[in-house]
């Protein structure tokens, strides 16, 4: 690593790490709402998320799919495409997808918005708003999981000026994908004159996750907050969606306290009607605490 980050004598990046470092820390800050909102079909409801019967005190089973898998496999990308593009220039670089892919293999996540009846929602990720909009306890979900619960990042004009601010004196870089993104990690956040581990580990896990939260800024009206989780493979599970696709994921355990509210989607072609009887399946599992509500919102397909 310390060969590719010196050329000649030099640094191929330089500029204030301390700052940049503590701007990361501030954009991946904790989500300070009390809900987030959790878009899917009424399938996914009653065929895995709601358990019949507790596990170890558990009700809900949210799966966090591979980050492979993930609707735009463009922002499996993005991160990297982003460090390439605007902060460390790099020429003859050797695309290695295997190695990518090797390296992102064990990162899941779980999407949620802090929208709670959004009409882009209802359309991309609730089955053409015929679906569900759940909404989640953040103290409950934080409680539960040890894993990251974060905001995207979206890459808006600001803030790429606000982090090009921090970076000087770029110079071009040969090496590998795998190479490169190392080159990173040890570049961005100052990593290479310290000795402090505890230090250092702190620093390549907020860059990392300053890395996952990234997203493109075509997207920003999805408010998206994001569930990270690092899972060893031997713990994940694999399953075909859309007879189309094999999607890897990995299961995350909540109390029944963890959902508030439903919605249906203002698609959904009786409302009323589906409203009803999803409260009388959540009586019958012993979860008549949550409201059950329908949207007001008008769809227009």
């Amino acid at each position: 690593i310390m060969e590719l980050i010196y050329r000649n004598d030099h640094q191929v990046c330089s500029g204030d790490a301390e700052g940049l470092y503590r701007y990361i820390c501030e954009s991946i800050k904790p989500v300070e709402v009390p809900y987030v909102y959790h878009y899917t079909s009424l399938d996914a409801l009653f065929n895995g998320m709601l358990l019949e019967q507790p596990v170890n005190g558990m009700q809900i089973c949210l799966w966090a799919s591979s980050v492979l898998c993930v609707n735009d496999t463009q922002e499996v990308r993005i991160a990297f495409d982003f460090v390439r593009d605007h902060i460390v220039k790099i020429e003859d670089t050797n695309d290695d997808v295997d190695m990518m892919t090797e390296m992102m293999a064990g990162y899941y996540v779980t999407s949620f918005s802090l929208l709670r009846d959004s009409l882009p929602m209802w359309h991309r990720y609730a089955k053409n708003a015929t679906g569900i909009s759940i909404c989640f306890d953040v103290n409950v979900l934080r409680q539960s999981a040890k894993d990251s619960l974060m905001k995207c990042v979206y890459l808006t004009p600001e803030v790429l000026d606000k982090i090009r601010s921090y970076i000087k004196d770029s110079k071009p870089v040969s090496c590998t994908f795998g190479q490169f993104a190392l080159v990173c990690f040890v570049l961005l956040i100052g990593l290479s004159k310290s000795k402090d581990k505890e230090k250092v580990a702190g620093r390549i896990s907020a860059f990392l996750d300053f890395l996952m939260s990234l997203k493109n800024m075509d997207y920003i009206d999805e408010n998206e907050v994001r569930l990270f989780v690092v899972e060893e493979n031997s713990n994940a599970k694999s399953r075909v969606r859309e007879q189309k696709e094999v999607v890897e994921y990995v299961e995350r355990f909540f109390p029944k306290e963890a959902i508030v509210e439903i919605m249906v989607g203002p698609n959904n072609a009786d409302k009323e009607k589906t409203a009803f009887f999803i409260k009388r399946y959540l009586h019958r599992i012993g979860m008549s605490h949550v409201k059950v509500t329908t949207s007001g919102l008008h769809y227009r397909g």
